[in-house]
């Protein structure tokens, strides 16, 4: 059993995203995470540090699942956070979230269970939301998982929160959050409000994650903001899927109840490097709808989203 606090290594000065080994052993298998600040991708009208997280085992050989997605010719910094390697189970309780009446703007609050740990496992927890009203500032995940690897979220209730609208955008809280995760699976899973009803916000968001699964699920979005590689979706019924990255992009034996069945968001240049698979699936537009998509993209291309587009 060796040391979980995390630490950062400057004995590296570049790697290339198809090389199997870092070339410095480690203690223990870890998260390896690379950061060059001064690189900007993922630029929705704005800037993102460009940033990368693998798993490398301790003879520094990179788990071929979460492969690099970048090259880096520097880094600012290189974090490592070992992982775990026993398996922590969280199970059962009820939480009811009883909504803020703050006023419509980005001053988020925290209620929720947040998981920085690796190897963990929430399995029948549920989570409801009762007294929002007419203004209500917005929370981060009531689950938010974040910087870690090989979790699993079972058998667990959730709740869409409803949209507010600010003086400039709407505006609302995702039940689930994630970023910088790898091997992140939500298995049978609900939420407590229907998935169709526009007036509640989508119930996920996420950036940097890797291998990232609903299987047996009904809820309301899959949501890929800053890059997904390697997802899949099965068994499941959601209100959308939206999405951008890189790899392998599953969908099978599932129904989406939109006026498409997978997204690519624009304001990422809608880039998909790799394979879209869908197999015995169904898209389910409302009636009012006059067109509809298997695969929506659309790519502004005066913008420069930092990286190129596929």
């Amino acid at each position: 059993m060796g040391s979980y606090n995390s630490y950062t290594i400057n004995n590296l000065t570049s790697i290339s995203r198809d090389v199997d080994n870092i070339g410095i052993k480690l203690p223990q298998k870890s998260i390896v995470t690379f950061y060059d600040d001064t690189v900007k991708q993922y630029i929705r009208y704005g800037g993102n540090t460009k940033c990368d997280s693998i798993v490398v085992n301790k003879d520094g050989s990179i788990d071929t699942d979460a492969p690099l997605m970048w090259d880096f010719d520097k880094f600012t910094m290189i974090k490592v956070l070992p992982i775990d390697e026993k398996l922590l189970t969280v199970s059962g309780g009820v939480f009811t979230t009883i909504a803020n009446r703050a006023p419509s703007e980005y001053t988020y609050y925290a209620r929720g269970i947040t998981i920085n740990r690796s190897n963990t496992l929430i399995e029948g927890t549920s989570h409801y939301i009762i007294g929002e009203g007419e203004t209500g500032a917005p929370y981060n995940g009531f689950i938010n998982i974040n910087n870690c690897a090989y979790v699993t979220v079972r058998s667990c209730i959730l709740t869409g929160h409803k949209t507010y609208q600010s003086p400039t955008t709407a505006m609302g809280s995702y039940d689930i959050g994630m970023g910088n995760t790898i091997s992140v699976s939500f298995v049978n899973c609900m939420q407590t409000n229907s998935i169709t009803d526009t007036l509640y916000w989508g119930i996920s968001g996420t950036n940097y994650c890797k291998n990232f699964i609903y299987d047996s699920c009904v809820l309301s979005r899959f949501d890929a903001h800053k890059g997904v590689a390697n997802a899949a979706i099965k068994n499941s019924v959601l209100r959308e899927i939206t999405s951008i990255g890189y790899g392998t992009f599953l969908i099978e034996d599932s129904a989406v109840f939109s006026g498409y069945l997978l997204k690519l968001r624009d304001y990422y240049g809608s880039s998909w490097e790799g394979e879209l698979v869908i197999r015995n699936s169904a898209v389910y537009p409302a009636a009012t709808l006059k067109n509809v998509s298997v695969i929506w993209a659309k790519n502004i291309s005066t913008h420069d989203f930092g990286y190129t587009c596929y």
